[in-house]
């Protein structure tokens, strides 16, 4: 079994129910509710599709440098009736395939561990943020 479909098995299998409460959390907490969202080292696409599943007013974008990966999150969004609002993306947050300022919310869970250079993420990800 590849590292993909190991990681979300257990994103799957165990920790499955705590994604609708981060994803209620991080709605509260910043306020956002509609325009784009980007779901940066989304694995199978849990955390950002429980963020849309939570905010019917966010399109969202699930990024991830494995293409096992993001087919897991893009079927995933199929299966919870999702595919409408999101879109899975093979890319690296070292360097996202975006636009200046076209993201409104950015989330993560559990993807850090992975990023090479944690000044160049964090860089990335700002440069996508709007303001």
């Amino acid at each position: 079994m590849s590292s993909a479909y190991e990681f979300d098995y257990v994103a799957q299998e165990i920790l499955f129910p705590i994604y609708p409460v981060i994803a209620d959390d991080m709605l509260r907490y910043t306020g956002v509710r509609e325009g784009r969202m980007l779901d940066v080292g989304c694995g199978g696409g849990h955390m950002g599709l429980s963020v849309l599943k939570a905010a019917p007013g966010l399109r969202g974008i699930l990024l991830d440098k494995n293409p096992e990966a993001v087919a897991i999150a893009e079927r995933r969004a199929a299966e919870w009736g999702l595919r409408d609002r999101a879109v899975a993306v093979v890319g690296d947050v070292q360097q996202i395939p975006l636009a200046d300022a076209s993201i409104d919310l950015a989330v993560s869970r559990r993807s850090l561990p992975f990023w090479k250079d944690l000044e160049k993420a964090f860089s990335e990800i700002l440069r996508v943020l709007a303001p």
